[in-house]
């Protein structure tokens, strides 16, 4: 498996962090495949903020 994507732990200081709602999309923390981020991607389709999420967290 090849990691694509992590997702660090919640945080208050991670951009994207909503303290009752967690991340955009229901993302969890955790580290990600290409499948894991395809399938992310196909989950949250209908969801411009998981979408930029999930973008923001692949560009750092």
């Amino acid at each position: 498996m090849y990691t694509v994507l992590i997702i660090p732990d919640f945080e208050e200081e991670n951009e994207g962090y909503d303290e009752e709602k967690g991340y955009p999309g229901g993302i969890e923390p955790g580290i990600y495949s290409v499948n894991d981020v395809a399938e992310m991607l196909r989950r949250n389709a209908e969801n411009p903020e998981a979408i930029r999420f999930i973008a923001d967290m692949m560009e750092e």
